[in-house]
């Protein structure tokens, strides 16, 4: 609801699976060439960087894609990843 309008109808865990943005934080010892490798995935929604190190936020449901193609993007700009940690923001 927005303004009492309604946006979006529908069961819960429909709703949080099309609207939920999932957030992770990535520390690599590179972030700023992390990053802007991973603002390419086309699934990624917001890359910011700060000094406890990258913090991203994904659309829907891909977060198991996103740990396979961090690893990739990490040895394409040669940086270690030095830990993740996930969260996710409510809807």
């Amino acid at each position: 609801m927005n303004q009492g309008r309604v946006l979006a109808a529908g069961k819960l865990n429909e709703l949080y699976e099309k609207y939920s943005a999932g957030t992770i934080r990535v520390s690599a010892d590179k972030p700023e060439e992390l990053a802007s490798e991973i603002k390419t995935l086309a699934y990624v929604r917001k890359v910011e960087v700060d000094v406890r190190g990258i913090l991203v936020q994904i659309q829907g449901q891909d977060e198991n894609s996103f740990y396979e193609d961090v690893s990739r993007l990490a040895k394409k700009v040669n940086t270690k990843i030095q830990g993740i940690e996930t969260g996710s923001a409510s809807i």
